[in-house]
């Protein structure tokens, strides 16, 4: 999966089956570290090229997709194997991917998130 900000400037890939992070539990009262596979920033040049920004955990295994709000301030990550959506931090002038701000449980497998604005 990839999504380029509105003004391609940046691209953000996911990478599933990896399972290269992991990240505290969302639920505090579990101590058990989730793992996690890795979205992947990257800066796209005048010529289309890409340089990576960085790696980050998608808060979980297997995004299946993912999604920026119109601001492009956050990321919206459906982690299909872990039925759960992560909500992350990014910052629109560096392409850069923050810390969770939030995330929702849910039945089932997920397929694709969206934001409706």
């Amino acid at each position: 999966m990839c999504v380029i900000q509105p003004d391609q400037r940046f691209a953000i890939v996911s990478s599933r089956n990896e399972n290269s992070f992991t990240v505290p539990n969302f639920d505090p009262s579990n101590s058990t570290q989730i793992v996690s596979d890795p979205l992947i920033n990257f800066r796209i040049d005048d010529a289309g090229g890409l340089t990576s920004v960085q790696e980050v955990a998608a808060g979980g295994k297997y995004p299946r997709q993912f999604s920026l709000n119109k601001a492009g301030t956050l990321v919206a990550v459906g982690l299909q194997n872990d039925n759960r959506v992560a909500l992350i931090k990014r910052d629109p002038q560096s392409g850069k991917l923050g810390g969770f701000v939030g995330y929702t449980e849910l039945g089932g497998q997920i397929t694709s998130v969206i934001f409706n604005e």
